[in-house]
């Protein structure tokens, strides 16, 4: 039974070797016609400006709840980010836009076989260009001071802004009699802190793996359209698993961190709707 399998075992290794083979091919190919991280850098920043913009139209709304406003942010951006990887794929001719059959003249793929020395991919676009977490970051508003909660933040005769339990927060390390005002400062540093981070870093590590990622999805939507010659019926993720898979890690960080800081700052700020406001209370 053994040797009875073996020649399918082979089949399919040979199957696999070919596969990876035609998926560097175009990894190379990609690399050497496009500016790969430079297109991920416009697709990040298209997902940060969606997420802004989706922040600001719901503060108009209004909705004042960042436990509200920032997932969705969040959430819109990364469905943003979708949209423009699916426009890259069309600029780069692996996914066009009006799908066509690979044979009626709609588009056309040359990658080099495992014998062939070089080779060219040929798509829509030129040598540059082109256009991700995902997230945005608190924009100002308003000069709208709500009323606060009743001995959640209150002022003495002098003015200085008081933390209803900001005193507690290092009482046991020395430091209990920390001022209001400066604790709640230190507080509103550490937010805007975690999300800069947050989205900085995912920005960076979306860059970094664009090279792989962008041809990775180029690779699935080209092979799931059997526009790759010899391959057509073997199975593989489309453009959207693959980039699903490669930026779920950055998803799930910046959703932590996200919702850490929503806690943190309704806690600390309750009545306040932006960064923007606790910083213009605390000036």
């Amino acid at each position: 039974m053994h040797d009875a399998l073996a020649p399918g075992q082979g089949a399919a290794a040979t199957r696999v070797k070919a596969l990876e083979t035609r998926r560097e091919a175009l990894r190379r190919s990609l690399t050497a016609r496009f500016w790969l991280r430079f297109h991920a850098s416009l697709v990040v920043a298209g997902t940060f400006a969606t997420g802004f913009l989706v922040n600001a139209a719901m503060l108009q709304w209004p909705v004042h709840s960042v436990w509200i406003r920032w997932p969705i942010a969040v959430l819109a951006g990364y469905a943003a980010f979708f949209v423009l990887v699916r426009l890259w794929l069309a600029y780069v001719g692996a996914k066009p836009l009006v799908q066509g059959s690979p044979d009626d003249g709609g588009w056309v793929v040359d990658l080099p076989s495992p014998g062939r020395a070089g080779g060219v991919f040929r798509g829509g676009g030129g040598a540059s260009g082109g256009g991700g977490a995902s997230a945005s970051l608190e924009g100002s508003s308003r000069a709208l001071v709500p009323e606060m909660s009743a001995g959640a933040v209150r002022t003495d005769a002098t003015g200085s802004l008081h933390g209803g339990s900001a005193g507690k927060l290092f009482g046991g390390v020395g430091i209990g009699d920390v001022d209001g005002d400066g604790l709640l400062l230190v507080v509103l540093g550490l937010i805007a802190l975690a999300l800069v981070a947050a989205f900085v870093g995912s920005a960076v590590h979306i860059i970094w793996i664009a090279p792989e990622m962008l041809s990775d999805a180029a690779f699935g939507a080209m092979l799931a359209a059997g526009a790759v010659p010899g391959l057509r019926r073997i199975r593989e993720d489309d453009w959207s698993e693959h980039v699903f898979r490669a930026t779920l890690p950055v998803l799930a960080g910046v959703l932590a961190t996200v919702f850490v800081s929503a806690w943190a700052f309704t806690h600390w700020f309750p009545g306040l709707r932006t960064l923007g406001e606790a910083i213009r209370m605390l000036a």
